[in-house]
């Protein structure tokens, strides 16, 4: 389900771009080729992701069990915690996933299959799955600063539960609010696959628009925060792995020191 999204983002730059340069009637006919597919593409984009989903939704089960099971034994780490709210965010990220189609309503302007819902149904999903998928990349950034401070800075777990706090507070505050915006502005709709980020009809502005409009700049606030918090996770993880290679090191040379002295 990710990749059809990121696909979808990527060509709704490119239909906007093309749009400046071409006639109305040459438009309409690229959205049209866009977001119609033929029912055997809709069908297999519709029934394809549900396994994953289904399995994803399974493991973040099973996570979370085994965290709660922990978290028990060894009275509480910041870490269990954080694997908690990295698990809970899958799940809603999957469920949504899961749901597909479904929700979508039945009278949509391009072909999708097994489309049996309601625009609150959609609006449902699509909020659930931006939420699930903000709180995913920032629950992971989240846990790249946890073990940042634990191996680099050497901090412990009583130095960093009030750290936890704030991480824990920006993690769901900033999914919810990230969530929530785009619904007074009616850009949760029946997408290629899903309901997502889009207008009705597809790429609209202004006065054109039944539902939503110009979902663009919200599309690169969906795309941008994933990427920056992916980065630094990446730099994150880098400096950490930088670390290990350091002690690796120094814990060579003690090593050598010890059993080969120098004669």
């Amino acid at each position: 389900m990710v990749t059809f999204t990121i696909i979808d983002e990527t060509n709704t730059t490119a239909i906007q771009e093309i749009a400046t340069s071409m006639p109305s009637s040459d438009m309409e006919t690229t959205t049209a080729d866009y977001m119609d597919y033929s029912e055997e593409r809709a069908k297999i984009g519709a029934i394809l992701p549900k396994p994953f989903a289904l399995l994803s939704l399974i493991c973040s089960y099973v996570m979370i069990r085994e965290v709660i099971a922990e978290h028990r034994l060894k009275r509480g780490r910041p870490m269990l915690r954080m694997l908690l709210a990295m698990a809970m965010a899958d799940i809603f990220y999957s469920f949504a996933s899961f749901l597909g189609t479904w929700p979508a309503p039945g009278d949509v302007e391009h072909t999708m299959y097994g489309n049996i819902g309601s625009q609150g149904f959609c609006t449902f999903q699509a909020f659930v799955l931006h939420f699930g998928l903000m709180a995913s990349v920032l629950s992971n950034a989240a846990l790249s600063i946890y073990y940042l401070n634990v191996v680099v800075y050497r901090k412990t777990d009583r130095d960093l539960e009030k750290m936890e706090i704030y991480l824990q507070s920006f993690i769901w505050i900033v999914s919810l609010v990230l969530a929530i915006y785009p619904i007074p502005m009616e850009l949760y709709n029946p997408d290629v696959d899903l309901c997502y980020l889009q207008s009705i009809p597809a790429f609209c502005s202004g006065d054109d628009c039944i539902r939503g409009s110009d979902p663009f700049i919200p599309h690169m606030i969906a795309l941008g925060i994933p990427f920056l918090f992916l980065m630094l996770s990446t730099c994150i993880m880098i400096a950490i792995t930088i670390q290990v290679r350091k002690v690796e090191n120094k814990s060579r040379k003690i090593w050598s020191k010890q059993h080969w002295p120098a004669t």
